[in-house]
């Protein structure tokens, strides 16, 4: 929605708003649940396997904060730059 009204308004800088949507989906893609088939089958339905990945999850979101701060901070020492 935020791409439609600045594509829409002149004046607006879109770069954040395409930068948050790359963020988010990037942390949402490591966050997916992870299924699994059951380890015996058996005859009729059969619910999936959810495997859980706590530590990968924390790294996961970790490592996009820590590359967030990085660019903050690089972008910050080429605007004060000049």
């Amino acid at each position: 929605i935020n791409l439609v009204f600045g594509l829409s308004m002149p004046g607006i800088d879109n770069w954040g708003h395409i930068g948050g949507l790359i963020g988010g989906a990037a942390v949402a893609y490591g966050l997916l649940p992870r299924y699994r088939a059951p380890a015996t089958l058996h005859f009729g339905a059969q619910p999936l396997v959810e495997e859980t990945r706590p530590s990968f999850e924390w790294l996961w979101v970790g490592g996009h904060v820590l590359l967030l701060f990085l660019a903050i901070r690089f972008i910050s020492a080429q605007y004060l730059a000049g």
